[in-house]
């Protein structure tokens, strides 16, 4: 109700009808009128259905703002729409609203028994549910299996433990064997062109070439491949080498193009470098500055781009600071690398000079083994500088951890 004063809205109690309350606004008093008399509810319909009429013809004894009777679904014999005509109107005639034809209404069909949902049980207060009990089958298998074996870390004399004999440990000497037969006959393929070539002339290397691309891509993509994957396991931290490729020689072909594009970067970088020397002290020196500089920047531009993920640009700070950092460890791996090489190639050219033929059984192993040492000594300098890398930046987190405790107090 509102107040005829002030028009505030009110909303006295029921019981307060005929009696005077006080407008909380105003202070009048005002008298509370009865409550109005509830409408009595109208019919449902509906929507989207039409309520079927007689043909003119008024029901006896109907009312007006009478609720209407129970009505039933049927549909129209002509036009297939659906009408709702009331129970007393069975057996009379209607008109359908949509087509306009007159039907006798039918009898409405026999009330389905509906079938009440039981009652849902209640639980006793203190008495414990009866569940299923699941299938653990799985979860007990897992339990009974063994844990996983903790992949040891690399040795305290990372530049030396398990680096001279790794081409002979077990899981890699069999494919330092397949490298040394697979290099066998590129070898002897070589040692036969020259000597095709001091009995015909050089018009024999044509119809060699096919054989020749054919082998030494062989024995590149493999020998590519394999010394890509030590790196990066060594350089992981893991001991034992794993993730061989098993596949046919064209999954080879990327890691060949990954290994040679860093190997062919540094020998331009040194090549610029060799013809300025050259010029200055003679074209021999110039070969050997060109010939040192590929070896000394070849694993640096590996490892950057092995860093870095991208092998067309081969730059990490990573590995650019550890030259300054970690120069020691840098210099380790340069000399024993070079020892290895130096030895590896007295005793190829030693055996080529003594048998062209039987110095290519000699050089294929050797070059093998000093390949998987390279491989191996520069994973292991990747794995010294990554954990370098890591005691630096949890070094870094104490210290900010330190700073903000500090400025928190």
């Amino acid at each position: 109700m509102a107040c005829p004063i002030c028009k505030a809205v009110l909303h006295p109690r029921v019981e307060k009808a005929g009696r005077h309350v006080r407008c909380p606004d105003c202070h009048s008093a005002v008298l509370v009128p009865q409550p109005p008399k509830p409408e009595p509810p109208k019919p449902y319909l509906k929507p989207g259905e039409y309520a079927v009429t007689g043909t003119g013809e008024k029901d006896a004894g109907a009312e007006t703002n009478v609720a209407e009777p129970e009505c039933f679904p049927v549909l129209c014999p002509t036009c297939r729409a659906r009408l709702h005509p009331r129970v007393s109107q069975v057996g009379k005639r209607v008109k359908c609203p949509d087509c306009f034809v007159v039907f006798v209404v039918p009898s409405p069909p026999p009330a389905e028994v509906v079938k009440l949902p039981p009652k849902p049980g209640q639980y006793g207060v203190g008495i414990e549910p009866q569940r299923t009990e699941a299938p653990l089958e799985y979860l007990k298998v897992q339990g009974t299996m063994p844990p996983e074996p903790v992949t040891p870390p690399p040795p305290r004399l990372w530049f030396a433990s398990g680096v001279f004999g790794f081409p002979w440990a077990p899981g890699v000497w069999n494919r330092w064997l397949a490298l040394s037969m697979l290099a066998v006959p590129a070898a002897e393929m070589v040692a036969v062109t020259f000597a095709l070539v001091e009995m015909f002339g050089s018009h024999v290397v044509p119809l060699l070439v096919a054989v020749l691309v054919w082998l030494w891509l062989w024995t590149i993509s493999y020998a590519s491949a394999c010394f890509l994957v030590i790196v990066q396991d060594t350089g992981s931290g893991n001991d034992e080498v794993t993730n061989w490729y098993e596949g046919d020689w064209r999954e080879r072909l990327g890691p060949m193009a990954y290994t040679l594009l860093q190997l062919a970067l540094a020998a331009a970088a040194a090549a610029l470098i060799g013809l300025l020397v050259g010029r200055a002290a003679g074209p021999v020196w110039g070969r050997v500055v060109s010939l040192s500089l590929t070896a000394l920047v070849f694993p640096v531009l590996l490892l950057s781009a092995l860093e870095a993920d991208q092998p067309l640009k081969p730059y990490s700070p990573v590995i650019l600071r550890s030259l300054l950092k970690l120069w020691t460890a840098w210099a380790v791996v340069y000399i024993e690398g070079a020892v290895v090489l130096s030895v590896t190639l007295a005793a190829t050219i030693a055996a080529v000079f003594w048998n062209p033929f039987l110095g290519a059984l000699v050089a294929c192993p050797l070059g093998a083994t000093a390949l998987f040492i390279a491989a191996r000594l520069i994973g292991r300098l990747a794995w010294r500088i990554g954990e370098e890398e890591t005691a630096a930046a949890k070094k870094k987190k104490r210290k900010k951890k330190a700073q903000q405790e500090v400025q928190s107090v």
